[in-house]
Formats: C-alpha cells, structure tokens, sequence
C-alpha cells in the first residue's frame, strides 16, 4: 500500500491545519541578513563564548585594559608600537589584512587587524579609583607625554607624565587625553611618514585611534562594573530606609515612653552612617531639640 504515513500527533475537532509555505531566495537572503545583524550586536552569553585572548574592540572607558593593540585608521593605517634597541615609540604601517583573517572575522577587512609582534601590544594598568590609564611597553617602559608634546617611552615608572585618560569616541574610536588636557594624534611628516604627538587640543581624526583589546580583560571590567553598580545600589537601598526614631530608641536611653525626633533633613545622617559617626549625630540632632531636658 502507498502513501504518506499516518501522524500520530493528537488533533482536535474544529482545530485549523498549518499551512505549509514555500519560502522564496529572497525572505531567505532577507533572515540572512537580519541574522547577521543580530550576531553583531553580542549578548553576554555570547560574549563568555569567545577565547579569552581573542582580540575585540571595547565599548567603554572602564574596557580599556590589559594587552591593547593601538592603531590609526589613516592611509595606510599605523601602528603604534615600541622599538627596544632605540627605546622609541614607532609608527609603523600595518600591512594589509590576510584573506584568510578578513574572510572569518565579521568585522570588515580594515577592522580585523591583530597584533602579529609583542612590540606593537601595550599592556594598559590603572591604579585602583582612578580614571586615568598607564600604557606600559613589554619590557617594563611607560608610555609618556611631556608639556611640549613630546611622546616618549623610556621612564620605568609611573607619574603625571605617563598618565592618559581614554575616551571612547563615536563609539567605536579612542581618544587619548593627556595629563596637560591635550590629545595624542598622528601627524604626516614631510618624508611621507608618521610621527605621534600629545599637543592637540581637539578631538578630530587625527586624534582618533582604533583599539582592541582581549575578551577576557573585556568581560572582567564589566563585571567589576556591575559588581560596583550593585553595591552603590544596595547603599542607596540602605540610605533611603533610615528610620531616625527606631535609631534613636535602639541606640539611646529614653525616660518614658514618648521618642522625639529632629525635623530636620536625614541628609545628614546619611552623610554620618558613611563616615561611621552616626551615633555622635543622633545624640548632636536629640540635644537641639528643647524638648529633651534628659540631653
């Protein structure tokens, strides 16, 4: 006997059938390129997916840290690296993307550029509160900027000099501001070369780099974010409920059973509960009042 088998799927009576739809190239092509959209813009989950040494692009200030490979999208693009013989940062022009790296990245080619020598890497640090970054060399040098422009690479510790704050620009660009409140850029020299310099005032093209850094620093730094997030949000949490009368019958001695309570503003004894001297202020705010003759 022939013929379609039988579905053993339970149906019901006065329950509508499927219908079955052909799909055309187009709607294929079309949830295609709507695929590809949405595999762009990267869920957490999918980002744990990545190797942490795979190279990507940070999203904000916070994410600039650890192995950061710098360059500048001017023609050719420049890598800003570091010579050790001559202790001299470089501007070395980037060859071109391979195809192989250009064809399974889904970054275009000008976008998929990755470190290929350790000098080109610079292994970014910052001290712990603050907003400012130190680009330090594979050997131990620090990046620097003196008030005149002038970058160099030859100090083995950290100061003013060394310090830079990154700024995230259009989103997908990196500005380096210096210690004197001016900017590294790329300049053209009459030899048809680069050179870098930290004396512009403005943000403009020159002044606007490319960055990668690794997923897994990447992730770290958000997470240390969220973690920072999370705790200002619980003392906020724990600042708002401040209950002055249950403070005061808790922490002090009371005649009868009548409790009074400034008017004033908890501001106050917000600021006290962060310095640890609430105490001190209940019983400053109770001796202001006149009707306490007990304080």
């Amino acid at each position: 006997m022939s013929g379609k088998p039988k579905s053993m799927k339970l149906s019901f009576k006065g329950e509508k059938k499927k219908k079955s739809h052909k799909r055309s190239r187009d709607s294929d092509d079309e949830s295609e390129r709507n695929l590809g959209e949405g595999s762009r813009r990267k869920s957490k989950k999918q980002e744990e997916v990545l190797e942490p040494g795979a190279w990507v692009f940070p999203e904000a200030p916070n994410e600039v840290t650890g192995p950061t490979f710098i360059w500048h999208p001017s023609d050719p693009p420049a890598c800003i690296g570091y010579d050790p013989q001559r202790l001299r940062v470089t501007t070395a022009p980037l060859p071109s993307p391979t195809v192989a790296a250009s064809s399974s990245s889904e970054n275009p080619p000008a976008l998929s550029y990755e470190p290929e020598d350790i000098h080109s890497v610079w292994v970014v640090s910052k001290l712990s509160g603050a907003a400012s970054i130190n680009l330090r060399t594979a050997d131990g040098h620090f990046l620097g900027c003196d008030k005149f422009g002038v970058i160099s690479a030859t100090s083995e510790s950290r100061g003013p000099l060394e310090n830079f704050t990154p700024h995230i620009v259009d989103s997908s660009f990196l500005a380096l501001e210096t210690t004197h409140g001016t900017y590294l850029s790329l300049s053209e020299t009459a030899t048809g070369g680069f050179t870098l310099r930290g004396d512009s005032t403005s943000i403009g093209f020159t002044e606007s780099f490319r960055c990668k850094v690794q997923a897994g620093f990447r992730q770290k730094a958000r997470m240390e974010l969220d973690d920072a997030k999370g705790s200002a949000r619980q003392k906020d949490m724990h600042y708002k409920d401040i209950d002055e009368a249950k403070l005061t019958k808790e922490r002090m001695l009371w005649f009868g059973d009548k409790h009074v309570t400034s008017t004033g503003s908890k501001k106050e004894l917000k600021k006290a509960l962060k310095e640890g001297n609430l105490s001190e202020t209940l019983l400053d705010r109770r001796s202001k009042l006149k009707s306490d003759k007990y304080c």
